[in-house]
């Protein structure tokens, strides 16, 4: 089916568009010169753009500039928060992890990279939407435990995590261990669809991602004050030597924008509209598609609509989309490439595995809108349909071979 309409872009749990706001900013600032860190006017200019910059996130975010660490990518936050908190206690005493098994590479990486150092990791198993129990973390937090790890908001299937049981349950815990246990939260999706009060949540951790929020492709590292954390990067002391390098002047200006922006539109009520658009598609897809499940949750991210549909082959269906014009994805970008990946969180989710590679997920954000939604259904319809038939085709023509081979075999043995 050939592309006659502009592309629907309905994979912004990837990557979202960058605001117009981002994009005017960001090209003011590449019209200057100089490092931020040189003493001239030119450098004075950009370092007073950064701190401004960084003033208006922390104002945002409820926090203060110096608990706020700007990064290449919510990945090296993650490492930075994991990794930079942990590694220097594992020299001196037993350190104990929890976290879960579905959780982002971003974090399940340098987790299990702490427990190759030699630190004990409980995984805490999760339900089909991606969620722990709060029951089974407080009895997974010993003595011991110094760090719990996991994402706020599922980045496959949009399901928010029980906050305020976790941090409740730990808070309990440091006061019968008399010692504390730091919380560090992936909030990369968790940001797009919530205005988060950093002090108020009581994390001592949290990453965020400038790509989800439609900014540059930064990081964000929150890191409350009285947090203890190493660097894993040396070199010139910038950012409280915490993060050294010149600082991305670009990024921190189009982040901050990004910020704005998504605050706006939240404050402006769209999201429940995204959601009504999102479930428009879900309910056409289900009703067409008696044996799809969803696993995304009414009172989750009001953009993720996660789909495993039996016999699909996920992939081809993103090719075919992609061919009319309309992007999704089977899941998270950074492992689409990385069958292991894949197949490690879908386990988790409880996916069977022959339906592992039967899955879509389908993600709305701030361009969205009706007309895409009601030009896209039935061309889902169509593109899902005719990948089934080829899937089983294919299966079919699979099993033939198999029986020529064997009936040749046979025969060759005789």
């Amino acid at each position: 089916m050939p592309k006659t309409h502009k592309t629907i872009y309905l994979d912004y749990a990837a990557a979202a568009p960058l605001w117009p706001a981002v994009i005017k900013r960001i090209a003011e600032i590449l019209q200057l010169s100089g490092n931020p860190g040189s003493l001239h006017e030119q450098g004075y200019t950009l370092k007073q753009r950064w701190h401004d910059s960084l003033g208006s996130i922390a104002q945002q975010l409820g926090c203060t500039p110096d608990e706020l660490i700007i990064t290449s990518g919510a990945t090296e936050s993650a490492n930075l928060a994991i990794l930079g908190a942990i590694n220097q206690l594992l020299q001196h005493e037993t350190v104990h992890c929890i976290s879960s098994t579905a959780e982002h590479a971003a974090s399940y990486s340098p987790i299990k990279e702490l427990e190759r150092r030699g630190a004990d990791v409980t995984w805490l198993a999760v339900n089909s939407h991606g969620q722990i129990d709060s029951q089974q973390l407080m009895q997974a937090l010993t003595p011991t435990t110094r760090l719990v790890s996991v994402i706020a908001a599922h980045n496959e299937t949009g399901a928010l995590q029980p906050i305020h049981e976790i941090v409740t349950t730990i808070k309990a815990a440091e006061r019968q261990f008399g010692h504390r246990i730091l919380l560090h939260l992936d909030a990369a999706q968790w940001a797009v669809w919530q205005k988060l009060n950093l002090h108020a949540i009581g994390a001592d951790l949290v990453t965020i991602s400038g790509a989800k929020l439609g900014g540059p492709h930064c990081g964000l590292l929150y890191v409350r004050r009285d947090t203890p954390i190493e660097p894993i990067m040396y070199g010139g002391g910038q950012q409280q030597a915490r993060r050294p390098g010149t600082e991305d002047v670009a990024s921190i200006v189009g982040l901050a924008a990004a910020f704005d922006e998504t605050w706006k539109f939240l404050a402006a009520g769209h999201a429940p509209t995204i959601k009504t658009l999102r479930d428009q598609l879900g309910t056409a897809l289900e009703q067409a598609f008696p044996q799809l499940i969803r696993r995304d949750l009414p009172n989750g991210l009001p953009g993720i609509l996660h789909l495993t549909l039996p016999g699909l082959d996920g992939e081809q269906a993103v090719y075919a989309l992609s061919e009319t014009g309309i992007a999704v994805a089977t899941g998270s970008a950074c492992s689409e490439r990385l069958g292991t990946e894949d197949h490690r969180v879908r386990a988790a989710l409880g996916i069977k595995p022959q339906n592992q590679t039967a899955t879509l997920r389908i993600s709305l954000g701030w361009q969205t809108t009706d007309e895409e939604i009601t030009r896209a259904i039935p061309i889902f319809i169509d593109i899902l349909e005719q990948t089934l038939a080829q899937a089983k085709l294919t299966k079919q023509l699979q099993a033939s071979g198999r029986d020529l081979s064997q009936a040749y075999a046979k025969g060759h043995d005789e």
